[in-house]
């Protein structure tokens, strides 16, 4: 069972997943020595045969440093795919890494991955806006992307200029087609005053109503 939080030292270390029916240690490796994750990628050594997760493994020769099994500690040595450890252990039943969070998930391990990066709503995630730094569970920043002032937009009226919905909101006051530019009694005005993308596109539509008012009195006058 991989230990959270220890020994981390690389940016793709292992699971941090617990097994539902663990794999019998006296017959295969499940922990990495130097993260005390799952293993993922496992590979091996050739100077004691210890696996490791392989971005564990590639940062100690990257550094030049000598196996880090205190029996072994060989000054250099390489490295090969774990085939067997990978096989043995990609279909055991884990729990979700974000499960002491909430999440239910339960699959194999080498389906993992896939939940992660997909569907666990209580992953950490950045909005996939460009330009939106706002960060937040899965579940939490999914319900802001549908509101996010920088998700691509489209002007409604002129069908022409794209941009985010903050910069569409902006751009209504100058479009020749929004029905703000014609409004007879300051709605316009009040529209350039708005704090919020909200309150501008609602003065637009009543801008458009009022004017449609106006036009009705002429005609009847």
């Amino acid at each position: 069972m991989a230990r959270e939080g220890e020994g981390l030292q690389c940016s793709r270390a292992g699971y941090r997943c617990t097994f539902v029916e663990p794999p019998p240690s006296v017959l295969v490796q499940s922990e990495c020595p130097i993260c005390s994750g799952v293993l993922r990628d496992p590979h091996l050594t050739n100077c004691c045969g210890t696996s490791f997760c392989r971005t564990c493994i590639e940062g100690v020769r990257r550094d030049q440093r000598a196996c880090p099994i205190p029996t072994c500690q060989k000054p250099a040595f390489a490295m090969m795919q774990d085939k067997r450890v990978e096989k043995a252990l990609r279909d055991r039943i884990v729990a979700c890494e974000n499960h002491a969070s909430g999440c239910e998930w339960r699959g194999t391990l080498g389906s993992l991955e896939t939940h992660l990066e997909k569907s666990c709503l209580f992953m950490t995630v950045t909005c996939k806006h460009n330009g939106c730094s706002t960060r937040g569970l899965r579940k939490e920043v999914s319900a802001h992307e549908g509101r996010c002032g920088h998700r691509p937009s489209c002007c409604e009226y002129c069908k022409q200029y794209e941009s985010s919905f903050d910069g569409v909101s902006e751009h209504w006051r100058t479009c020749p087609k929004c029905p703000s530019a014609q409004c007879p009694n300051q709605i316009a005005e009040a529209l350039s005053r708005a704090e919020s993308q909200f309150e501008c596109k609602l003065l637009a539509r009543v801008a458009g109503l009022e004017t449609k008012i106006g036009e009705l009195e002429t005609k009847m006058a």
